[in-house]
């Protein structure tokens, strides 16, 4: 197993991902519109959305990601109260990760945060395409389909009751012992 190495644009935040193989996460691209909301709201959506308006992810248990230096530089935020908790960092604005809850062994590394030269024989494939009726129309048919695709969906379930039996929610990057963010997270509206 290897260690991915994770690092911003501007090298101020660096870290990894331990006991990395294309089966140890899920390699997925999501084109939901909060993912794009999220790309503008750091301001170069070209550095985060692929030509299609999609972001890719790499799906895998908080305790398995680790900052090393620039800790200190983590943002978090919320398009919405109850929204994802959405990690990027103050430095050079590169999104980092989204995360759904810190009672759920899931994280969504966003691909600007991970080695491209390492990228391909550690994480494997694309398995999937998410929320694709967001996607801008120049998506190719290959692409489209009328929902989540059923292997990824499947893998997904299938890892997360994994993580959470075998303990790999705690510890986590982004929230304490005590389930708080460990940044406070800023609203961008509220749930109306």
């Amino acid at each position: 197993m290897a260690e991915l190495s994770l690092k911003c644009h501007c090298g101020k935040v660096q870290g990894c991902i331990e006991k990395t193989t294309p089966k140890s996460g899920i390699r997925a691209v999501c084109y939901c519109d909060d993912c794009q909301k999220f790309a503008h709201f750091l301001g170069d959506e070209s550095a985060v959305l692929n030509e299609h308006g999609g972001t890719e992810v790499f799906i895998t248990a908080p305790a398995l990601v680790k900052f090393t230096q620039g800790e200190e530089q983590l943002r978090c935020m919320r398009l919405t109260r109850k929204g994802l908790y959405r990690w990027y960092t103050d430095c050079c604005k590169t999104p980092v990760a989204n995360v759904a809850s810190p009672k759920i062994p899931f994280v969504s590394l966003i691909h600007s945060m991970i080695d491209d030269n390492e990228k391909e024989a550690s994480l494997g494939p694309v398995i999937g395409h998410v929320q694709v009726k967001f996607a801008k129309d120049t998506l190719p048919n290959e692409l489209k389909n009328t929902g989540t695709p059923y292997r990824l969906l499947m893998n997904s379930a299938y890892k997360v009751m994994k993580w959470k039996v075998t303990g790999l929610q705690t510890p986590s990057p982004f929230f304490d012992a005590g389930g708080r963010p460990t940044h406070k997270p800023s609203i961008l509206k509220s749930d109306g």
